[in-house]
């Protein structure tokens, strides 16, 4: 069976056979002179014909076709549409020599092939067919013929290929992917999974790749450091591959002044590996690149610029991609312009940067689709500019993403000069999403400041979480870094003491509790909703309790609009003349019996779901998953109403189930039966435990169990993407019919998230938030009851409802 390069021809080659056991292309850059040779084996007639085919076809001037003596049995070389093959058989070898000169025919010869390209005229004698300007070049699939394998044979320094008394080893040869798994071309990406090694030009002298339009389907490996003048640069529009042995050995240079050491006005992929760079010179830069198309990448990998005094402008690319970069001792950064798909920029070193250089300039028209995640490691001195991104170079919200982020400034770290690194945008942009820096701030980071010296005037950033405030004389507060308004809240703790008279920003007290007492320590509690919409609460000796908390309603459920509903509340501090508001309900009566108990008469609104309750005694508190407003029949999962229980869950807590051991299976079966003859809906929510770090998997947390033989006919699992974001995975086991529920946050926390298990008409489907996800096909023919497993995450918020 012909491998890849080799291709069966039933018309010109019809009467060929081979009898050879290898056969080995082998061009030698010693003489300019490339052989065909053959390992003679024992006979084998039956074999097809092949063609050999080159990975690629060079132009070369000129070459002569003698006839050699070598081996018995060998064949002219001839062209089949882009392939050259084997022909019909001669009586000795042929060999392309650099010879044209003094061609002698031997004494037996039959016949004399002779290619020479002499000035603008082509003499071609025996074969008119062979383009004389495509021969065989460097790299070659060879097919071995007695084990059935192919090669891809690179070669050494000077000579390519294998003669015919040497053995073929796995250091002279790569094996490659059989016929059926190779694709037909490479992508312009030239990582093609499966794709045929591209060839590699070994560089050796700068002519070889400056001022030329290089090859695109080849590797240029620099095998020595090439020092340029400020009229030589490389060529990019061909999207070439240029590595070489590593940035710690060779070096791309030019001392010159406005020299460019790469350029190119209509870019493919740009793909530099492991190299080291410097434009030195002033008025220099590394690159000045344009992707005029709009859809290539811009890829470094292990690259490093060195004393350079730009690296340089990238225009218009779709993807940025670096990794494993260094910028040591340069003046400035790279400036990029037109639109981007998106940026990953993973491991970036800067050293040595001046308090006048920018690492990342917004040029004109820069825009980003996606996000632009940046991971740097840096020390400079003040001045020094991360990055002059303002918001509107992002198109989407959160698409700003510094992560991971070490910088120090002026050998230290401090969070406050993010205002000078990152000048135009706050990580409290809605354009923003910043986490686990050192020395940068985080988008909605926990942090404390304390002053024990507030006088006159005191600014509160709300990229902070609590102050320790001592007041020594009145004081005007105001306030910065807002959350993005209709996009994040935030609640901020500001302990102030001090026997004088804060005055805080207006929109604070429109909705404010308490009031502030100079002789106490007083916890001010302020909450950003939005725009102008704050609540503000004051606590201190004044406050009779601390906060309202309600634990349970009887009853716990009701239909929408429903009137003159009797409830009695239990919980914790309660107290007379205390506010209290339920979402959309009109509270007709209101008594307070203990501190513990209050007695409610409501009318119920029309808005279905979980009741918001606020309850305000000096303090407020807000309670969800108390009450729950629908019209169908509620059932909350109560403890004594679960089976099979496999370890120590904690179901005290009416619908909820709480892991006591970390990683390790925890299990309990409801023995409520979902009942299949009825439109029902199961809803519940989940958190990750806090007895331990994310996990990435773990079990079925949710499964809806057949009541006939306990297997699972649809199940929900809580899951990580990287340890950063959860999402719940939902299935319909017998369809196989998945869906994830929205990504929830970088907080590990899921009590903003309904999900909802529903069978209406007997067919299953999945909602989040209320918003479908999938409406699948799966039926359900029988009884179901739920089983929950538990490992890393809590659960909580079950509720099943029949209609």
């Amino acid at each position: 069976m012909p491998g890849p390069g080799f291709k069966n021809s039933n018309s010109s080659l019809e009467n060929a056979n081979l009898r050879e056991t290898n056969m080995y292309i082998s061009p030698n850059f010693g003489d300019n002179s490339l052989h065909l040779q053959t390992r003679l084996s024992k006979n084998l007639d039956a074999l097809p014909t092949f063609y050999v085919e080159p990975l690629e076809k060079r132009v070369v001037e000129t070459y002569t076709i003698v006839k050699g003596k070598r081996i018995k049995n060998t064949y002219r070389l001839s062209e089949s549409g882009r392939s050259y093959g084997i022909d019909t058989p001669a009586t000795n070898a042929y060999t392309f020599q650099n010879d044209v000169q003094n061609l002698v025919l031997s004494d037996n010869a039959e016949n004399v092939i002779r290619i020479e390209n002499v000035g603008e005229q082509l003499i071609s004698e025996a074969v008119d067919v062979l383009d004389p300007g495509k021969v065989f070049r460097e790299n070659f699939i060879v097919y071995d013929v007695e084990n059935d394998i192919n090669y891809i044979y690179t070669g050494s320094e000077n000579t390519y290929g294998v003669n015919e008394d040497e053995q073929a080893n796995e250091e002279d040869f790569v094996i490659i992917p059989s016929e059926a798994e190779l694709p037909q071309s490479l992508s312009d990406f030239g990582d093609d999974i499966g794709a045929t090694e591209r060839e590699v030009i070994k560089v050796t002298e700068k002519s070889q790749i400056v001022n030329k339009d290089l090859d695109a389907t080849k590797v240029y490996k620099i095998l020595r450091s090439l020092i340029l003048t400020s009229t030589e640069t490389i060529r990019l529009n061909n999207s070439p591959i240029i590595k070489s042995l590593g940035a710690d050995l060779i070096t791309i240079s030019t001392s010159e002044p406005d020299s460019i050491i790469f350029e190119g006005d209509n870019c493919k992929n740009v793909n530099i590996q492991d190299i080291n760079l410097s434009a030195a010179g002033n008025g220099s830069k590394v690159f000045d690149v344009i992707n005029a198309e709009g859809n290539h990448e811009f890829r470094l990998i292990g690259v490093n610029f060195s004393g350079s005094e730009s690296a340089g402008n990238i225009t218009g690319f779709r993807q940025w991609f670096t990794k494993d970069i260094g910028l040591y001792g340069c003046k400035d950064g790279f400036t990029l312009y037109g639109p981007f798909n998106g940026m990953f920029c993973q491991e970036l070193n800067l050293f040595g940067f001046p308090a006048t250089g920018t690492l990342f300039k917004k040029g004109e028209g820069l825009t980003f689709t996606n996000r632009a995640f940046i991971s740097v490691n840096f020390a400079v001195p003040s001045g020094a500019v991360l990055a002059d991104f303002d918001e509107s170079v992002f198109l989407e919200n959160e698409l700003f993403q510094l992560v991971n982020c070490i910088a120090k400034v002026d050998g230290g770290f401090n969070d406050n000069n993010v205002n000078s690194l990152v000048p135009n945008i706050s990580a409290n942009s809605p354009k923003s999403l910043w986490s686990g820096n050192s020395g940068l701030p985080n988008t909605a980071i926990e942090k404390i400041v304390i002053d024990d010296n507030v006088n006159g005037s005191y600014e509160i950033d709300w990229l902070n979480d609590t102050y320790d405030l001592t007041l020594t004389a009145d004081t005007i507060f105001t306030e910065k870094n807002l959350p993005a308004s209709g996009r994040r809240t935030k609640t901020i703790n500001i302990s102030i003491s001090g026997d004088f008279t804060p005055t805080f920003p207006e929109e604070w007290t429109f909705n404010q509790v308490g009031s502030y007492k100079g002789d106490d320590l007083n916890r001010v509690i302020v909450t950003y909703l939005s725009n102008a919409k704050y609540i503000t609460q004051i606590i201190n000796s004044l406050s009779a309790f601390p906060a309202p908390l309600p634990t349970s309603f009887n009853p716990s459920s009701a239909l929408p609009n429903t009137g003159n509903l009797l409830i009695d509340v239990e919980g914790s501090y309660f107290k007379p003349g205390m506010k209290i508001e339920i979402s959309d309900w009109t509270i007709t009566q209101q008594i307070v019996k203990t501190d513990n108990k209050i007695q409610l008469i409501v009318d119920v609104g029309d808005t279905e779901g979980d009741a918001v309750v606020k309850m305000n005694n000096g303090a407020e508190s807000i309670t969800q998953n108390l009450f729950f407003v629908s019209t169908g029949t509620v059932y909350i999962p109560q403890e004594e109403e679960f089976t099979d229980l496999v370890g120590n869950l904690d179901l005290s807590e009416p619908g909820e189930a709480t892991l006591t051991n970390y990683n390790v299976d925890e299990s309990a079966t409801w023995n409520r039966e979902l009942d299949y003859t009825k439109d029902w809906a199961l809803i519940f929510s989940g958190r990750q435990s806090n007895l331990g770090v994310p996990q990435n998997a773990g079990p079925l947390e949710i499964q809806l169990i057949k009541v006939s033989d306990g297997s699972t006919a649809v199940s929900a699992n809580f899951k990580t993407a990287g340890q950063q974001r959860q999402f719940c995975f939902f299935r319909a086991e017998e369809t196989n019919e998945a869906a994830n529920a929205a990504s929830f946050n970088n907080t590990f926390s899921m009590e903003e998230n309904k999900l909802e298990i529903r069978c209406f008409n007997g067919l299953i489907s999945f909602y989040d938030n209320d918003n479908l996800l999938l409406e699948t096909s799966q039926a359900i023919t029988e009884n179901l009851k739920m089983k929950i497993t538990l490992d890393t995450y809590n659960v909580f918020n079950m509720k099943y409802i029949e209609y």
